[in-house]
């Protein structure tokens, strides 16, 4: 498939799939980058007008970019590590955006970084508001891939399923949930966004959906250590 990048016609959730798919596939992906410059901020925002078409579109590009960029520069210290996610790099419709960016300013909703989500960005813009989420939905967490091998696999997402989709890949995460006789142990990732799903209390509820027949909600949480080091490539077949 091939766009004249110029033209106004340009589906910015399209040129985001076909991104993921040209990294799947080890190639540069020159073109859809470029596309995704070009784009105009009206294209962008009409394109993208409701919460299925943002998240399936910057959970595609936020895979895209950590694989591009990872192999790009690859991560050599704790400061390469901060670089790689605060660095402006990723061009889409006249703006410069990190990966954090798209992860806690447009897909979290304009929470922290840090603080395990229980703080907000009071001081978001005119922009960032228009374009994040207008419902915050915790299982992006189990979506994006920062390249480390506790994150979750990469899938493509498509706003037409994207729910589905997105159960999909929180029932195949929660997986490494471990029932104990004295405690629950959980992966590390749930603990780095604690707040994201309501605090301990609110995390016991949402696993509770999942193992409908534990005692989720008496034993004791034990997070395991979050592990870092670098997995690139963990595409779901």
């Amino acid at each position: 498939m091939s766009y004249k990048i110029h033209t106004t016609e340009v589906d910015p959730l399209v040129l985001a799939e076909n991104l993921l798919l040209a990294v799947r596939n080890g190639q540069a992906g020159e073109e859809w980058i470029r596309g995704l410059a070009m784009l105009g901020a009206t294209l962008l925002s009409e394109g993208l007008f409701d919460d299925t078409r943002k998240m399936a579109f910057w959970i595609n590009l936020y895979n895209a970019f950590n694989l591009i960029q990872m192999r790009g520069r690859p991560i050599k210290s704790r400061l390469g590590l901060l670089r790689h996610f605060f660095h402006r790099g990723i061009h889409v419709a006249g703006r410069r955006l990190s990966l954090n960016d798209i992860e806690h300013r447009i897909l979290r909703q304009s929470r922290r970084w840090w603080g395990h989500g229980k703080w907000h960005r009071w001081e978001a813009g005119a922009w960032e508001r228009k374009a994040r989420v207008a419902d915050f939905d915790p299982r992006i967490h189990f979506a994006l891939n920062c390249g480390a091998v506790s994150c979750p696999p990469i899938r493509f997402y498509d706003h037409l399923g994207i729910s589905q989709q997105l159960e999909v890949a929180t029932r195949a995460y929660l997986n490494d949930v471990e029932f104990h006789a004295d405690h629950i142990g959980l992966p590390g990732l749930l603990e780095m966004y604690l707040h994201d799903f309501g605090g301990e209390a609110g995390l016991r509820s949402f696993l509770q959906g999942y193992f409908p027949g534990q005692s989720v909600m008496q034993l004791p949480l034990r997070f395991k250590k979050f592990d870092k080091r670098e997995h690139l490539d963990a595409f779901v077949d």
